[in-house]
């Protein structure tokens, strides 16, 4: 996602966590931090990161005018009929998708799921037959569809994808950008979402940037393996830790009372966390940030 970062996510019910080995050099799912302290391997779980993705529920996720099921019964209606398509082209159209689906058996529904009108790079198609569903994961899975490469699964029940999973990265070295992060964070499950940001006179990094993974379990992986240690894709020890959500109305405060910073508000989903750096970087740079941006990406 060398764009604004979204290209795949596995999510559950009408979204799910892909389960499959991850791809280290596709942009976005299956998925698998600027300061922050790395949790013990076996302690509780590190608070934080509970915002999900583009304004989804708790217990109830709407996309498109569809909602996710979360009771048994519907969640049993659906077994195996409803996929998970990740790394979906951003040029890729519902129609173009549902025309690369359709060849398996007929469809109940196809949807891309979109944020400010942006692809997000992954979407959910049902069919009516799950052994169609089945065909098509077999046929569709691994495909090269343009610069991408499909990850199609079954989408899991009852389950809000990236909720408590958004990483605060820092540390991050001057050349990083999203596609230096994917390759870092990928091995560790689904990334729902990545954003590095920069610095528009220099395009440059400024330091910090955000991943979204696509489970909670996934985004403590990434701690528990990367947090203080050093990458082949950088010079120095990375930090990443839990996004801090005390602080999401803080932030979000912040990008309304400061306009004039338009390189970085036009990008919507990243614009509280853009003007919050911006305002660190006319006091010294981002290291003056005693907490990470609540939220992260998509709060």
């Amino acid at each position: 996602m060398a764009e604004a970062g979204l290209e795949e996510v596995e999510t559950q019910t009408e979204e799910t966590e892909y389960q499959e080995p991850p791809q280290q050099e596709q942009e976005g799912e299956q998925l698998p931090e600027y300061g922050g302290e790395q949790p013990p391997p076996q302690q509780q779980q590190p608070s934080g990161g509970d915002q999900p993705y583009g304004g989804e529920q708790q217990q109830q996720t709407e996309y498109g005018g569809q909602q996710t099921l979360t009771s048994s019964s519907g969640a049993n209606s659906d077994m195996g009929r409803n996929l998970i398509v990740n790394y979906i082209p951003p040029s890729f159209s519902e129609a173009d998708l549902s025309s690369l689906f359709s060849p398996y058996g007929e469809l109940e529904s196809c949807k891309i799921v979109h944020d400010q009108g942006r692809s997000l790079g992954y979407g959910f198609v049902k069919f009516i037959n799950v052994d169609n569903a089945t065909n098509a994961i077999s046929g569709l899975n691994g495909t090269p569809v343009m610069n991408k490469v499909l990850k199609v699964s079954v989408a899991k029940p009852s389950s809000t994808p990236g909720k408590g999973a958004n990483l605060y990265v820092s540390n991050l070295e001057p050349h990083t950008n999203e596609d230096v992060m994917r390759e870092i964070f990928s091995p560790y499950g689904t990334i729902l979402e990545v954003k590095a940001l920069m610095d528009y006179k220099t395009n440059q990094c400024k330091g910090v940037g955000f991943v979204r993974m696509h489970s909670k379990d996934e985004a403590l992986a990434v701690i528990r393996n990367l947090n203080n240690q050093s990458v082949p894709q950088l010079s120095k020890p990375i930090q990443v830790k839990f996004a801090d959500n005390n602080n999401e109305n803080r932030s979000k405060g912040m990008i309304r009372n400061k306009t004039t910073n338009t390189a970085f508000t036009r990008y919507d989903p990243y614009s509280v966390y853009a003007a919050q750096f911006q305002q660190a970087a006319n006091y010294g740079g981002p290291g003056q940030l005693g907490n990470a941006p609540a939220g992260g990406i998509g709060g």
